[in-house]
């Protein structure tokens, strides 16, 4: 009796094995496609966008209609957010693009959201803000700032939208906003007791206005209750179809796509069940209101503003916050590191830093690179401290999760016995071992007489892995590692 107690005790805790097994493997394909079902649908879009393009380069608020500089940026942005560049052969008509179009109507710009608006779409093309059709769009924002730090024009003093704008607009094209400080208190002294933000002191909270407002504050270093408050009074109003409803239980697509972007802003995934209503969240809402053209309704039986509506929706399917939506500031729309920086940034693998850039030439140190290497690759960073044996990684160290969930999975290893060298830069050879272990490749066997990484370095050339450039002794840079990093992914299809 004992025994058959024993074997089936055996049974059912290896088929629970099992099952978690099983649940942890869909639970990582479900991450996956959510990727690749977000990817697919801004691939669509971009197409319809293609399609109703003028040929005077600019973006008409309905199709065939007469080009509008408002939708014109907004299409822009939306473009750069998904790694296009917006002045390429792609976006190009009758040898006009939307930049051109909006130089030849920089002239009537008249409000202050309007430059606002201008710098942002100005720094996704690659161009200089400073001198767009002669005008300088940066001193038309700096100049308005008062001593209380809030951004307004005359004329303008009531309205928090100007200032948000402003600082979002400044912070992409300065990479810091003057008076930040100022800036910030006057902004959060505008919150509203529910947690919100109105368009204007004294207005009622929105939706979109708290959104907008909540990735300034995030962008002015803002932490803490302020920004808990305004994420909580957004998913308040979420509603059982996913969106968020605003003026009544409405929901419509452009407030999803700003709530999506604040979850990006507070680096908060929206597949989380604290942001589900029903079984649904905003991405799911937001893809339900995608037509089979790639085009976006508003709201469900709404096709107002289509086009406007589809740069929307891809800004909030890109899982990119303003600023860093319209790219940073030293990685130009046109550079061969664009669309893997891009890429797996919007995969959370990469990020930037506070004052607006990605610096793709500086080198990457081994710390750095655990960390990017496990998230790319959907490991577990390591707690455990039993593995903790290299002396030059303190508990407390940042990186040491990272490291030890590289270790522990035979991607790195240590540069001596007890030592890791956490700041030391990688090599192209380390780089190229790590690359071909990831992918579950067998090194070639050494030569003799060869050095250790070159069974590697030949592998990884073999299959694509390495970027152009590629020399197993000198350092790699951020950018070069987002290229070998791309190719890894694409490799394993995980992109």
């Amino acid at each position: 009796m004992r025994r058959l107690f024993k074997k089936k005790a055996y049974k059912i805790i290896a088929l629970s094995l099992i099952m978690i097994f099983m649940s942890l493997l869909f639970l990582g394909t479900a991450f996956a496609d959510g990727f690749a079902v977000k990817a697919h649908s801004i691939h669509a879009a971009l197409n319809y966008l293609k399609t109703v393009q003028n040929t005077d380069g600019g973006f008409p608020a309905v199709p065939g209609g007469k080009s509008s500089d408002l939708i014109t940026a907004w299409v822009v942005m939306a473009l750069r957010s998904a790694g296009e560049n917006p002045t390429g052969p792609r976006w190009t008509r009758a040898g006009k693009n939307p930049v051109d179009f909006m130089i030849n109507q920089a002239k009537q710009l008249n409000s202050t959201t309007d430059y606002a608006r201008c710098v942002l779409a100005a720094v996704a093309a690659g161009q200089n803000p400073g001198r767009f059709s002669k005008i300088d769009l940066i001193d038309r924002l700096t100049d308005i700032q008062k001593p209380s730090g809030q951004f307004a024009s005359k004329g303008e003093e009531g309205l928090i939208n100007t200032h948000v704008w402003t600082i979002l607009a400044l912070k992409a094209v300065l990479g810091h906003v003057p008076n930040a400080q100022k800036a910030v208190q006057w902004l959060k002294a505008q919150q509203n007791d529910d947690g919100g933000f109105g368009y204007a002191v004294g207005f009622p909270s929105d939706p979109d206005s708290t959104a907008a407002a909540l990735q300034a504050l995030i962008t002015l270093g803002e932490r803490g209750r302020t920004v808990e408050k305004a994420l909580n009074y957004i998913f308040s109003l979420q509603e059982e179809d996913g969106g968020i409803a605003w003026m009544g239980n409405s929901t419509n697509l452009a407030t999803a796509a700003w709530a999506l972007q604040a979850l990006a802003a507070v680096d908060e995934s929206s597949n989380s069940t604290k942001w589900k209503r029903n079984g649904k969240n905003l991405v799911d809402y937001v893809l339900s209101l995608q037509k089979e053209d790639g085009s976006f309704q508003y709201k469900k039986g709404s096709d107002s503003q289509r086009i406007w509506m589809t740069a929307y929706g891809i800004l909030g399917l890109s899982g990119m916050p303003f600023p860093q939506a319209v790219g940073f500031r030293d990685v130009s729309p046109d550079s061969k590191y664009e669309k893997p920086v891009n890429l797996l940034v919007r995969k959370g693998i990469l990020k930037g830093y506070p004052n607006h850039t990605f610096r793709p030439d500086n080198p990457v140190t081994r710390a750095e690179f655990a960390k990017i290497i496990v998230k790319a690759l959907g490991l577990k960073a390591d707690m455990d401290d039993r593995i903790n044996k290299f002396y030059d990684l303190p508990a407390d160290h940042w990186a040491n999760p990272y490291v030890k969930g590289a270790v522990r999975n035979g991607l790195l290893k240590g540069t001596g016995e007890t030592s890791f060298s956490p700041d030391q830069s990688i090599t192209g050879a380390q780089l190229a071992a790590v690359l071909v272990r990831a992918s579950n490749i067998e090194p070639y066997e050494a030569i003799e007489g060869e050095k250790w990484y070159e069974g590697y370095v030949r592998r990884a050339l073999e299959n694509n892995l390495l970027f152009e450039g590629f020399a197993p002794g000198r350092k790699v840079t951020r950018g070069q590692l987002a290229v070998s990093i791309k190719k890894l992914l694409e490799m394993m299809n995980k992109i």
